[in-house]
């Protein structure tokens, strides 16, 4: 689900990826209790962006559409690492969705954690980054729009998102 009318999602694709790095996350009930409005929602991945009832005053993130093509990768190869040391009693899984078939078939003849990377790297697809970039622009145009021109005064008159 997108808020097609938010500004921050204004000319994005209607289907995007967020990269999540673990299952942890303020769920859609947290989220309304606390007046926010769900701007993004996945159906995996839950709530991706929220904002106050405003629309404007506190933008709220959840995932990591920053990271980039490889950062998930890392993070499970620092997972294997911990497993293999003892540090963690389960190997880890694999990240959903990202990796494709010829991934796991690498992964499957087990090369060492230091291997991983520079076998499987130029096979990762980075779904997420140009609607990660349109996001930032958007809200970067966004603030731009509503600064006051005086600097005592923050917002312009009659703001609203809504």
């Amino acid at each position: 689900m997108i808020d097609r009318l938010h500004p921050l999602v204004s000319g994005i694709n209607t289907v995007f990826d967020v990269p999540h790095s673990r299952s942890y996350s303020i769920s859609e009930k947290q989220f309304s209790h606390a007046g926010m409005r769900i701007v993004v929602q996945g159906k995996e991945s839950g709530v991706s962006i929220a904002t106050t009832a405003d629309g404007f005053r506190m933008i709220c993130f959840q995932g990591h559409p920053e990271y980039d093509t490889i950062s998930l990768m890392k993070e499970f190869v620092r997972d294997l690492k911990l497993f293999h040391s003892g540090a963690l009693q389960t190997p880890p899984a694999y990240p959903e969705h990202y990796f494709g078939d010829k991934i796991r078939d690498i992964l499957s003849q087990n090369p060492t954690p230091d291997q991983i990377e520079s076998l499987t790297a130029h096979y990762l697809d980075n779904t997420w980054c140009d609607s990660a970039k349109s996001i930032i622009i958007n809200w970067i145009r966004y603030v731009y729009q509503l600064t006051h021109i005086e600097n005592k005064k923050q917002i312009h008159g009659g703001f609203s998102a809504k």
